[in-house]
């Protein structure tokens, strides 16, 4: 579950990007805020359950690297 989390704000990023750069403001924050929400959420389910793996170790990175993180951890 965690690991499809972050799937799923990699997928979001050429979204939000595409609507800033459109002016979409609204569209641009229904989909910034559920990505947001995906960010603390994978990291929990992934501590709370120990759930962690090399993979998902390497998509946080990568979307950390990117400037997609949210929130720490």
């Amino acid at each position: 579950m965690p690991n499809a989390l972050s799937l799923a704000r990699i997928v979001c990023a050429p979204v939000l990007i595409l609507m800033a750069a459109a002016g979409e403001q609204s569209i641009y924050a229904w989909v910034l805020v559920p990505a947001l929400l995906t960010d603390a959420a994978d990291g929990w389910f992934a501590r709370s359950f120990g759930l962690q793996s090399r993979l998902g170790t390497l998509i946080r990175s990568g979307i950390r690297s990117s400037g997609g993180q949210a929130w720490p951890g």
